[in-house]
């Protein structure tokens, strides 16, 4: 009898658990959006242009960040790339604060003029190592921006 007892509170201590973190799964998505898009720009490994290789292809980064634009949550999610993503995911998170908040835009990018970090970068056939701060300049100017969204031609 004290084992059925023990093994049925240790059923429902499993089981008040299992609900607890199951309720608490939630919560990070409520602050945090939680889409194959935002996890493929916050995980990247470089910056790209629209257009890369020698077919002019655009990658993925680009193009799930391009659907990020497009979300009504769109700053929240660029604001939250800018503070939780590697390099690379933060400038595009940069990139796209750009269009949802300009005024936010100058304060955010301030760190990253002067960050002596270099990472990998590919524009059109060339892939090689930039720095951080020069790419933070071409968002601030707009130049990346307009490149990202596809206000440019392919070359």
């Amino acid at each position: 009898m004290i084992l059925n007892l023990r093994m049925r509170n240790l059923s429902l201590g499993l089981a008040c658990s299992l609900l607890s973190a199951c309720s608490n799964s939630e919560a990070p998505s409520a602050s945090r959006p939680v889409t194959d898009d935002f996890e493929t720009v916050q995980a990247a490994d470089k910056f790209s242009g629209a257009y890369v290789g020698i077919a002019a292809t655009t990658p993925p980064t680009v193009l799930a960040w391009r659907t990020l634009l497009a979300q009504p949550d769109a700053d929240r999610s660029f604001k939250l790339l800018v503070a939780d993503a590697t390099l690379p995911g933060q400038l595009y998170g940069l990139a796209g604060v750009y269009f949802t908040d300009p005024p936010a835009l100058e304060s955010l990018a301030a760190p990253y003029l002067v960050r002596p970090d270099s990472i990998w970068t590919a524009f059109g056939c060339i892939e090689s190592r930039d720095l951080a701060r020069s790419i933070a300049g071409r968002i601030l100017d707009g130049t990346l921006p307009a490149e990202l969204q596809g206000s440019d031609s392919a070359p």
